[in-house]
């Protein structure tokens, strides 16, 4: 099964009804002798941005690299759109319709922005161009680098083109790690604001340490401490809880 947007899904409340896009049940994963994640279990709904928190080594970037199929060693259950993906490799992963940007946006120095985006533009000519021009009318920063190498591109630029990548590949989940991460504040909000346009069509899995940032978009949040989920729900619970983020993100 591919997990695609489409723009004949359900919306609003109704998409509430709808099962989860990505479920973590129970999963563990060791990197080397290193045992890291010791229970993670989380949810992403349809049509949400749900955030990864927890402290520096909590294991964030372990538990989305472990969805991707990048940490071979791993039990427990991993399933997309109700169908397993744990033993799958990290390319047939993306083919289902996930789209994954690294803590480095992984972005190839060598290509242009053109480039990327052609490269991953699926269907005939005239969906291919509908689809990038829908893409550069969101990112009009790509418009004005469309023949810019990634080499070239700014911090925001590069975090900009892999959202957009996700978006011309008609991917149904974005898993996306640290995007703000030495950004300025401007190409901050530009980034929140792509995130938000893209839970319009599909689900966000977000790892974030910026707290305002993940607070001001994201629905649900899940902490996670010493590689085990230890607390989940609304977001706005969260932010209420001025001692649960003291306790676990040293807020």
């Amino acid at each position: 099964m591919v997990y695609t947007r489409s723009a004949t899904e359900k919306t609003g409340d109704q998409a509430n009804d709808s099962p989860p896009v990505l479920v973590l049940e129970n999963v563990h994963a060791y990197v080397g002798s290193f045992h890291i994640l010791q229970g993670v279990s989380l949810q992403v709904r349809d049509r949400h941005i749900t955030v990864l928190l927890g402290r520096n080594g909590a294991g964030k970037t372990t538990t989305v690299r472990t969805i991707m199929g990048l940490v071979p060693r791993s039990t427990g259950g991993i399933r997309l759109a109700g169908q397993e993906i744990r033993s799958l490799p990290p390319d047939e992963i993306a083919r289902r319709g996930v789209a994954y940007v690294p803590e480095d946006a992984g972005i190839f120095p060598h290509l242009t922005v053109a480039e990327h985006l052609m490269l991953v533009s699926g269907g005939n000519g005239a969906s291919r161009t509908a689809a990038l021009e829908e893409v550069l009318a969101l990112f009009p920063d790509l418009k004005q680098a469309w023949r810019k190498r990634g080499g070239a591109l700014s911090g925001g630029q590069r975090q900009m083109l892999a959202v957009a990548r996700a978006f011309v590949m008609r991917a149904g989940l974005l898993v996306i790690d640290e995007p703000s991460k030495g950004l300025a504040p401007v190409m901050v909000e530009r980034l929140m604001e792509s995130l938000l346009r893209f839970k319009d069509h599909g689900s966000v899995l977000l790892v974030e340490q910026n707290f305002l940032m993940a607070s001001r978009i994201s629905d649900d949040f899940y902490l996670i401490d010493h590689g085990t989920t230890i607390r989940h729900g609304a977001m706005a619970e969260l932010v209420a809880d001025r001692e649960l983020q003291h306790r676990y993100l040293g807020i």
